[in-house]
């Protein structure tokens, strides 16, 4: 059996420039490496494939089928390096990604729409859920995720920061008027959510930490529902900005006590390690950090 296709390539390469020297020059190898792969070949098939004189040389009548076999093979070789490579570099295939309810409701679904449509050959899953999916048991190629992470085994990275902002809609505001100092919070509807939520909220800011009492009129398991209360006008909602930015934009919403908008955990992107280099989930990576920032300027 030939040794290799590097066997196939010399001796084509030797038919094609019409000398081993030529052949060394062109495959950047040495003279005695060309001569001994051509020897070996002719040794294996026990055949001799080209007649040599001081001056040329040329195939013999064996060596001519020998040339079409290794020539047609040598293409298919190319032609499969060639899909693998464009494989490696197209976005097609099935991106799985999880993120927040509301986040990715208002700016996920908007990315992967955009991005979709600059690759037609991507399908799409998106899972939005407000508790963090296992990515790894789920399939999920990327997870979005506010604040701190405890993912030790997987990647992550900073996409944009994030802040919590207290408002309410302009109904509730028209009805009871509007907060002057966190202590008056608790003269106020407030609306509260997760799992176990404290009757009071955390104000972080860059030189303080402040905690108020508030009156919580509703209390919700989702982030989702307490925005909903919070644009019907039943109370104040203590929120991420990027959870109530388009409603404020928009004048559904209105912040209050702006002087008190608190620091919150940066919006990371997750991966697990295994997913860094897949060309789907690289490039998505950078369209929603590109399209977020764009966000943040605007």
């Amino acid at each position: 059996m030939i040794d290799s296709i590097f066997d196939m390539k010399v001796f084509t390469t030797v038919v094609t420039t019409g000398s081993q020297t030529a052949a060394a020059n062109k495959l950047d190898v040495s003279l005695a490496v060309v001569s001994k792969r051509i020897a070996s070949l002719e040794k294996h098939l026990k055949l001799r494939l080209l007649n040599r004189t001081t001056r040329n040389q040329s195939l013999t009548s064996e060596g001519q089928v020998f040339y079409e076999h290794c020539t047609r093979i040598l293409n298919e070789v190319e032609k499969a390096e060639l899909s693998l490579t464009q494989a490696k570099s197209e976005v097609a295939g099935l991106l799985s990604v999880t993120a927040p309810r509301i986040f990715g409701q208002n700016y996920v679904v908007p990315l992967l729409t955009s991005f979709k449509k600059l690759h037609p050959d991507l399908q799409v899953r998106l899972i939005l859920s407000d508790k963090n999916v296992d990515l790894v048991a789920s399939g999920i190629d990327i997870a979005f995720r506010f604040g701190e992470l405890n993912e030790s085994t997987m990647l992550s990275r900073k996409l944009v920061s994030n802040s919590k902002v207290f408002c309410a809609s302009p109904s509730y505001i028209k009805s009871y008027g509007l907060p002057k100092e966190l202590i008056d919070l608790e003269n106020h509807s407030c609306i509260l959510y997760g799992k176990n939520p404290k009757q009071q909220w955390d104000i972080h800011q860059h030189d303080s930490h402040l905690s108020v009492r508030i009156n919580a009129a509703y209390s919700v398991n989702e982030g989702d529902t307490a925005l909903s209360f919070a644009l019907e006008g039943a109370g104040i909602l203590f929120k991420s900005i990027w959870d109530v930015r388009q409603h404020i934009a928009e004048g559904r919403l209105a912040i209050v006590l702006p002087e008190y908008s608190s620091l919150a955990g940066n919006i990371n992107i997750v991966i697990a390690s295994s997913k860094q280099l897949i060309p789907r989930v690289r490039k998505f990576i950078d369209h929603a950090e590109v399209s977020l920032h764009s966000i943040v300027k605007s």
